[in-house]
């Protein structure tokens, strides 16, 4: 392996053992083929290497962001007659802010469970409907939907867990 800068490219010449070598005619003309030994020489231009850190920067960045949330899965049959979703199983997520999330794995959406999150939706700073669209109605109160508290509890738990050493 060699390398070498030249103006706005960097070259870099490869020396590669290929046991098939005399037999492979390649169509690319920076590579040629020499019984056994191939040589290549690949061409990066600045603005690409450029590109390429930039993209890895952003996919770094991006993966210490969901590492620093917190996310449990629930489902009906941990709660029984108490469950409030329309769903079988809910997700429930502590962002960094403290913004408390219900989130639906089967279609990606998001779910504000306290006034944060819901504020975080109104602003559209999130891809996210009301808690309303997944709730059940109480068969206790007709007309009402059934209590997320427990579940505002849980997602709280969350947050606390991340901020205690």
């Amino acid at each position: 392996f060699f390398s070498a800068v030249n103006g706005d490219s960097t070259r870099r010449f490869h020396f590669i053992y290929n046991p098939t070598g005399c037999l492979f005619q390649p169509a690319n003309p920076w590579h040629i083929s020499r019984c056994g030994l191939v040589y290549n020489e690949v061409v990066y231009s600045r603005s690409i290497m450029k590109k390429r850190s930039l993209v890895v920067v952003v996919v770094l960045l991006a993966a210490q962001y969901a590492s620093a949330m917190e996310i449990i899965t629930l489902s009906k049959f941990q709660y029984g007659k108490r469950w409030a979703f329309t769903k079988e199983e809910v997700q429930l997520m502590c962002r960094p802010d403290h913004a408390l999330y219900a989130l639906n794995m089967s279609t990606l959406m998001q779910y504000p469970l306290n006034e944060k999150a819901e504020l975080q939706r109104k602003a559209g700073q999130v891809h996210a409907q009301p808690i309303e669209v997944i709730l059940l109605d109480d068969p206790e109160r007709p007309g009402q939907k059934m209590s997320i508290a427990p579940f505002i509890e849980r997602a709280q738990q969350l947050c606390v867990d991340k901020t205690t050493p």
